[in-house]
């Protein structure tokens, strides 16, 4: 999608018409205009009220008809059965952008869905954009068009921002600008999608990834619209140096429709957004605090280009604890070089010199060292950032300014170097350390947490980025056919024609043909019911393992028995029968198509307990070779490919080619694919490829050409 910004009659407004403006400023009706008078708001104003010449000392008129210039935005304040004929008059002055606050559309039933429609219709046909309905608007402070009726415009009128939100909840964006300002953080553009008929949140992410005013884009989400514009706004966001930090409700959702096959239940769009995120360098934090704090970070000109970090404490074990959070979010404590501990030694004899780094309690009859260490840790070149626990040290009195002056001049010796610093001291003091340029955070695990967001936003992406591939012609094609879940048979024939290995294995529709095939193949062999109804054969005891020729009818048999038993209805098709195939590495890879993203490409531990371990990675087809190899090596199952306890390496350059090439098979087929699962993929020593043991696909019901809300 091409960068574009076509919100500036949202945001910049240059004339403003209020449907419904009330008198009572206090009322929802009321607050917009309040605020704009008191804003000082460049543009004309011109309230709509019937019954009254004047509302809050501007002239009003009795409908948008009897304006007597032309409207750029108009906000739409009525009852829900008013606001359609509202859109009506407003299309017929020509009015460019309508924001509807009012509520009963389509969030709440069909009735609702039928009005917000029929406004939808309207405003396409006037070329007229909406924003809503059901939202709580928008402020931004660069235009002083301060378009919303939320309680936060006496907390923000007046003040400079360079955060921008874009919320699909107006109660959170209301309350996220309450406690950012406690923190000393202020929002310049903030805007609520409501029910996004028309703006829907990666149109807004657009647009305010281009806005020169903002260094931070906050994002509050349940689920992204449309695939193109959510991708998008965040590659330019990334392309423009906007660090996005985003919170997306509905981590422990899951759908019905999501546990039919084991790559559905785990490719889900939960999962897709966390690989989203970090493939567009996008923090996603898991609370508000974690938010505000890493916001408070991100904000600040420092970057963090790896993930080594030394950690300096007055307290052995608030530097232990430190330790262990930086451990677990992947920091790399590597130990002081042995000139580096004798300079640390030399300042305190009686220091904790690996790391984490512990001054013991001269520090605070001498604070100069914590400056000396810290100092000596930065010119040493070894790491890449830096967390100080000093704690109650820099709230004593006698020792205020002399650790101020010792402290504050090193973030300017060293620019752009991450030093967040844990202090208890009055608030004047940590504003002194803040304004020196030190993150000041004062629990040791937010502080860590705050460093790791820094890792998230610096770091370098690597294979084809998912806008890129969007444009990427396909490659590999196969014969679907629309609405047919395919037998494993079927589904490996056509895994076959792109060129993934199969077993020499044979079905068998009589006990005859069975008996030679497993006579044919020699040693012991798998026997599994084929069928199109069964997902998982060896939960309706359709598998049998090690079977000799001489117990082959008698295992069919038993096998028989099981699956009527199990599944009565089911059509059985045959008997698939294998030679074995042990001592290989089992993976899960397959793809499922997202209702917004489209097929997503996964690999994981698999077998029989593949949810269980729960061990998976996903991405957007198509993927290259770097992306699939990136993948394997996320899986704590990826080690095991380099040999493990006298294994042999595992042919891993074979897996990574089988992700790519069923990624693009999948992306060549989007508009009838359903999911593939292929469960599992046998991955053989090194040099030896792979081999699909399993799979089954299923095909969309029928042919539907991919629009932008699902590519």
């Amino acid at each position: 999608m091409k960068p574009h910004n076509t919100l500036e009659h949202f945001t910049a407004p240059r004339s403003i018409a209020i449907i419904g403006a009330s008198e009572d400023p206090t009322r929802i009706g009321g607050r917009p205009l309040r605020y704009l008078i008191e804003a000082s708001y460049p543009g004309a104003i011109f309230p709509i009220n019937p019954k009254h010449q004047f509302v809050q000392g501007l002239r009003a008129y009795s409908s948008v008809s009897e304006v007597p210039t032309k409207i750029d935005c108009a906000l739409i304040i009525l009852p829900a059965l008013s606001v359609v004929d509202a859109v009506v008059q407003c299309a017929a002055v020509g009015v460019k952008a309508i924001i509807i606050f009012s509520a009963g559309f389509a969030e709440t039933g069909p009735e609702g869905a039928q009005m917000q429609d029929e406004i939808m219709a309207i405003a396409r046909h006037a070329n007229m954009r909406v924003l809503g309905p059901n939202c709580l608007g928008l402020f931004c402070k660069s235009s002083q068009a301060y378009l919303t009726f939320s309680g936060v415009f006496d907390d923000v009128v007046g003040t400079n921002g360079d955060l921008g939100l874009v919320s699909q909840s107006g109660g959170f964006a209301g309350e996220i600008v309450k406690l950012s300002i406690q923190r000393g953080l202020q929002f310049g553009t903030w805007l609520t999608t409501g029910n996004e008929a028309d703006v829907e949140l990666g149109e807004a992410l657009i647009h305010l990834a281009q806005d020169p005013n903002l260094r931070v884009i906050c994002i509050y989400m349940e689920g992204a619209r449309k695939r193109e514009s959510f991708l998008a706004g965040l590659a330019l966001a990334r392309r423009n140096g906007k660090r996005v930090v985003a919170l997306k409700a509905g981590r422990s959702e899951v759908g019905a429709a999501a546990v039919q096959s084991h790559t559905a239940g785990m490719a889900g769009s939960d999962r897709l957004y966390n690989t989203l995120f970090d493939q567009y360098n996008a923090y996603r934090s898991s609370s508000i605090e974690e938010m505000l704090d890493v916001v408070y970070a991100a904000r600040q000109p420092v970057r963090m280009q790896g993930k080594r970090l030394a950690i300096l404490s007055t307290s052995g074990g608030n530097g232990a604890l430190a330790a262990d959070y930086a451990a677990d979010l992947g920091f790399s404590l590597e130990p002081l070089a042995e000139n580096l501990q004798q300079r640390i030694r030399a300042l305190s004899p009686h220091a904790a010199t690996a790391n984490p780094i512990d001054l013991t309690a001269k520090a605070a009859s001498d604070p100069s060292i914590i400056a000396k260490a810290l100092e000596a840790l930065i010119s040493s070149g070894s790491y890449d950032g830096f967390y100080v626990f000093v704690g109650l040290i820099a709230g004593i009195p006698a020792l205020i300014e002399p650790l101020l002056n010792a402290l504050s001049p090193i973030p300017g010796r060293y620019p752009g170097v991450p030093i967040a610093l844990s202090i208890t001291a009055p608030d004047a003091v940590v504003r002194r350390y803040e304004a020196a340029g030190f993150l000041l955070i004062q629990d040791p695990r937010r502080a860590i947490t705050a460093l790791h967001s820094l890792t998230v936003f610096d770091n370098c992406p690597v294979g084809l980025d998912p806008v890129a591939a969007m444009h990427r012609p396909s490659q590999k094609t196969g014969d679907l056919i629309a609405g047919r879940r395919y037998n494993e048979v079927e589904s490996k024939a056509l895994l076959q024609q792109i060129g993934i290995p199969l077993l020499k294995e044979r079905i068998a529709d009589n006990p005859k043909s069975a008996e030679q095939i497993a006579t044919a193949l020699g040693g012991r062999v798998a026997l599994k019911i084929v069928s199109p109804d069964i997902l998982h054969k060896t939960d309706v005891g359709g598998v049998r393992l090690h079977v000799s020729c001489s117990d082959v009818l008698t295992s069919i048999s038993e096998m028989m028995q099981a699956v009527k038993h199990a599944k009565p209805e089911a059509q059985i098709d045959g008997v698939l029968i294998s030679p074995m195939l042990d001592d290989a590495l089992e993976f899960i890879v397959g793809v499922h198509v997202d209702a917004v993203f489209g097929p997503v490409i996964m690999v994981g531990a698999g077998g029989i307990a593949v949810e269980i371990t729960d061990d998976v990675a996903c991405q957007l087809a198509p993927v290259d070779t770097q992306n699939a190899l990136a993948m394997v090596r996320s899986l704590k199952c990826g080690r095991l490919l380099d040999g493990f306890r006298n294994r042999p390496r595992a042919d891993i350059n074979a897996l990574v080619n089988t992700i790519v090439t069923l990624s693009e098979f999948a992306y060549a087929n989007a508009q009838l694919l359903g999911s593939i699962e292929i469960n599992p993929l046998a991955v053989l020593p090194e040099g030896e490829g792979v081999v699909a043991l399993d799979a089954l696909i299923e095909t969309a019901p029928a042919l539907q050409a991919l629009t932008d809300g699902s590519k």
